[in-house]
């Protein structure tokens, strides 16, 4: 009985999920594959608001220039929590976040990292590789209670990430 190629990319990604890859091996193509499926199949990622309450220190901890906190502040941007971290082999890849004129550089970890970010009005932000410590750039966010592997990335690629 042949395999669809959705099948054997759920196979590879269930393989995948337990794997750590070395920082000086890239992934293989079926990994890349596996990691561009999984990601597919969960967008739009759910991002959970940011509660009024928090929003005053969610704001400082964007470290923005005061004219753009004065604008985000002043248009009522609705802020949400982004979880990102390294799924695979913490190396110091860094990854730039763009969303609605927010720009956001963060070094990934093996420890989930949580910043705030405009809820993008298009339904669109922008991730970025910026600098590969070896075997590509592997990033993960969280969407509503799952996990979700983004495809990996070269230095200078963008991702174009759904977001709700």
């Amino acid at each position: 009985m042949a395999m669809t190629t959705a099948a054997a990319a759920a196979a590879v990604l269930v393989g995948w999920m337990g794997f750590r890859s070395s920082a000086d091996r890239p992934l293989s193509a079926a990994e890349q594959m596996a990691r561009a499926l999984a990601f597919n199949q969960a967008v739009p990622l759910v991002l959970a608001a940011v509660p009024a309450s928090e929003r005053p220190a969610a704001l400082q901890g964007m470290k923005l220039p005061a004219n753009q906190q004065a604008e985000l502040e002043q248009q009522q941007a609705e802020l949400v929590h982004l979880t990102l971290w390294d799924d695979m082999a913490e190396d110091g890849d860094v990854v730039t976040i763009d969303c609605d004129g927010f720009r956001q550089s963060v070094t990934l970890k093996h420890a989930p990292v949580t910043i705030a970010i405009p809820r993008p009005r298009t339904g669109l932000m922008s991730l970025t590789g910026v600098f590969d410590g070896g075997g590509g750039i592997t990033v993960a966010v969280s969407s509503g209670a799952g996990r979700v592997p983004l495809p990996w990335l070269s230095v200078g690629q963008s991702v174009g990430v759904p977001v709700r």
